[in-house]
């Protein structure tokens, strides 16, 4: 047994639910010591249900419908006892699964028909957040899907088995009782039908989290009649950093998949087109003797004390399966950069005591702190001036180019989703601006795609950039002794290409924060007020520490410490880069590709 910063995730076939991710999250990370059992796996499904419930509709219009569809072929063994098992009916070693997940286009719920999903006239159980399910024999004909709900309305579709095919012959020289040792290379002998050389194959293992069961992808790696799957590879599974939680390689299996995206054929009703997912996968029951030493992602934080004060920073870069290496990066697209705040805090804090005297006595302390608003031209000063010096930074430490900054935002993909994203204010209370063209989004619905044909990468594609930054500063009213303070924060994310067809890659994340700089022109008043039942006069005093003054650029500049979190976002992308070079897993892993 090993512990590890790690987050599950559920794979049915080769097609990832992040609903079920999240709400098996949520179950396992109070639990520890089950043993591996199909009532526990039945439990956790019957609850998963229930919860995943609560963020899905029932519709009888397809309109609002965006359906992900996928079929894999060969599917892995039933004593294998996988979590994904306990969601469908009648699992069959070698058979085939098609499912079917929908989603809304306008909001981020998941969809369920009111009517019936049928396959090839069968029809096929719902299981949780929008997804459907079907398990058939081994079948290479094609299937013929039909959603109809309620109220009449229909689509249907056809879809096809994968005309391409992997076995595993042998793993290390072993076709049976398997042993290996994953700190080691591993090498797997293929047999395949219709692949070339150029097709990628991706490479996955089961792994036992809190005593549940799930697949989790290697590596994607070219196809060959032989594969070496380096340790790095082992070592930088798509496991990503959550909760500490127990873990082990106990009764495992190594799976190999081929997988494509197809267009459906037969398209009729609501859909004018379609595009799924097809797969066919191969696999080995296996005892593993030793276990990869996880790689969790890089860190690099810090804390200093520069000419403003102290401020700290913590950058982070995902394991190998979630980032690419840096070499990679070339053009760089600015998806956000905004400036966002609270121009006014009050907080109230009530004590009661009692006394034999007075009786009970209960103190309300009031604290307001006031900042003057600015004008959308300051505020878009402020931007104005980091921008091309943080992008400065960037460009002289991975370089790499970053292009103007409306690039992202001419292209289709962009406009597709630019009314999810958050509305510009500038009031007494608050503020929002975004830089140049660029707006802060939030809450795309999934239904807007997913993985390779979500919003991101048809943005890095259309931009024709390798990455997309998002760059925030966030600024909040806090008290320090006799002076209000404004706290700044720069978050940093830099998103990469989809690894496969659906995990989002990220270089890097970092945030900065800072103490506040004292400013008498920030208004700051301690109000008391109390009363007791003995004494019904009470307290009744305010105390003005300061009173909101006019605040230069010059002033505000000082106040959000640009120059300083400069100086340490330049240090912390340095280190977390150096970190990077250091750690060869990042190379080794992504040139399996090539």
């Amino acid at each position: 047994m090993k512990k590890n910063s790690i987050c599950p995730f559920f794979k049915i076939g080769t097609f990832q639910s992040v609903i079920l991710a999240f709400i098996f999250l949520m179950l396992v990370s109070t639990q520890t010591g089950y043993s591996q059992s199909k009532l526990l796996n039945k439990l956790i499904a019957k609850v998963a249900k229930k919860a995943g419930a609560a963020n899905t509709v029932s519709i009888s219009s397809l309109t609002d419908v965006s359906p992900t569809v996928g079929i894999e072929s060969n599917i892995y063994p039933v004593e294998l006892g996988t979590i994904s098992q306990s969601f469908f009916e009648g699992w069959k070693t070698g058979g085939d699964i098609v499912s079917i997940s929908l989603f809304s286009k306008t909001n981020n719920s998941f969809v369920k028909i009111d009517g019936t999903v049928t396959i090839d006239g069968q029809p096929v159980n719902y299981m949780v957040a929008g997804s459907y399910g079907l398990i058939t024999a081994p079948n290479r004909a094609p299937r013929k899907v039909e959603i109809t709900t309620s109220t009449g309305q229909k689509s249907s579709f056809t879809i096809e088995p994968s005309k391409k095919q992997v076995k595993i012959l042998s793993i290390n020289g072993q076709k049976e009782n398997i042993k290996l040792d994953l700190s080691k290379d591993v090498v797997i002998e293929l047999e395949n039908t219709g692949l070339s050389a150029n097709d990628l194959l991706k490479v996955n293992i089961a792994i036992n989290q809190v005593s549940i069961k799930s697949l989790y992808n290697v590596c994607y790696i070219k196809n060959a009649a032989t594969l070496t799957i380096p340790a790095a590879a082992f070592r930088n599974i798509n496991i990503k950093p959550a909760g500490s939680a127990v873990y082990n390689y106990k009764k495992s299996f190594i799976g190999v998949a081929i997988e494509t995206t197809e267009a459906a054929s037969a398209v009729s009703g609501s859909f004018p087109s379609l595009t799924y997912t097809r797969a066919y996968s191969d696999g080995k029951l296996i005892t593993v003797s030793e276990e990869p030493n996880l790689n969790t992602g890089l860190e690099a934080k810090g804390k200093d004390n520069l000419k403003d004060g102290e401020m700290s920073y913590e950058f982070n870069k995902p394991n190998a399966f979630s980032s690419r290496p840096i070499s990679m990066l070339k053009k760089i697209g600015m998806l956000s950069f905004s400036i966002a705040g609270k121009t006014f805090f009050e907080t109230s804090v009530i004590t009661q005591e009692r006394n034999i005297e007075k009786g009970e006595a209960q103190t309300s302390k009031t604290t307001t702190i006031t900042f003057p608003q600015q004008t959308n031209e300051v505020w878009d000063g402020v931007t104005a001036k980091m921008f091309p010096q943080l992008t400065a930074i960037v460009q002289a430490e991975l370089n790499a180019e970053v292009l103007p900054v409306d690039a992202v935002q001419k292209t289709a993909a962009y406009k597709d989703i630019e009314s999810y994203s958050r509305a510009e204010v500038n009031t007494a209370s608050d503020f929002h601006r975004g830089y140049g063209k660029t707006k802060f989004l939030e809450a795309v619905p999934a239904g807007k795609g997913l993985g390779i044909n979500g919003p991101n990468e048809r943005m890095l594609n259309e931009a024709k950039v390798d990455a997309l930054m998002n760059v925030s500063l966030t600024l909040e009213l806090h008290q320090d002794g006799d002076f209000g303070v404004l706290v700044p924060t720069l978050t940093f994310e830099l998103i990469g290409k989809t690894n496969g067809k659906e995990t989002e890659t990220k270089y890097y994340t970092g945030t900065i924060t800072g103490r506040g700089v004292p400013c008498a022109e920030i208004g700051l008043t301690v109000e008391y007020s109390s009363a007791s039942s003995t004494d019904m006069k009470g307290r009744n005093d305010k105390k003005v520490y300061n009173t909101v003054g006019v605040i230069t650029p010059e002033k505000l500049d000082n106040l959000v410490r640009r120059s300083d979190i400069l100086t340490e976002f330049a240090k912390a992308l340095k280190e977390i880069k150096g970190k990077e070079i250091a750690n060869t897993d990042y190379e080794v892993v992504w040139s399996l590709q090539k």
